[in-house]
């Protein structure tokens, strides 16, 4: 199953978990999103990145570009480790990286929350990519796709995943 099939599928049982009227607003907020005009600020393949300052998973503070030392990277921004379709996304690149062809590919996905302490080297040393936190948004905002969840979205997003 491709990542867009699971994607959708994932939403498909999302919506169907919930009441009418959430699964309403669930559906609104996307539309909503979307027509803010985001997925046109969106960097796209070839794009110059902004630099930023982030934090590693020690919490220490570390520039992308000399992360990056002029080499093409696959950047992946994510909302958190409780969002489901991000962990879709994040699981779709790590099997893609284990492979082969790729093992030059650099990634770094990179999400607002505070550095992961529960991880341990070993679990780090295991990923195919960089873990990075932009915690107060200042990257994401730069980039121009920082968005706030309405309300009722950040009360469905709490009840279901903590």
């Amino acid at each position: 199953m491709t990542l867009s099939e699971q994607l959708k599928e994932k939403q498909k049982q999302s919506i169907k978990n919930r009441s009418k009227i959430a699964a309403n607003q669930m559906i609104e907020a996307t539309l909503n999103l979307k027509e803010s005009g985001i997925e046109d600020r969106a960097k796209e393949t070839g794009d110059i990145f902004d630099n930023a300052v982030l934090l590693d998973l020690k919490s220490k503070e570390v520039d992308l570009y000399n992360l990056l030392k002029g080499r093409p990277a696959i950047i992946s921004i994510y909302r958190g480790s409780w969002c489901p379709y991000c962990n879709l996304e994040l699981r779709e690149y790590e099997s893609l990286l284990s492979k082969k062809e790729n093992k030059d590919v650099v990634m770094f996905a990179i999400s607002p929350e505070k550095p992961d302490v529960t991880l341990v080297e070993q679990d780090v040393s295991k990923l195919n990519f960089t873990v990075l936190s932009d915690v107060d948004n200042k990257l994401a905002i730069k980039l121009g796709i920082m968005f706030h969840l309405p309300k009722t979205f950040q009360l469905l997003y709490g009840e279901s995943y903590g």
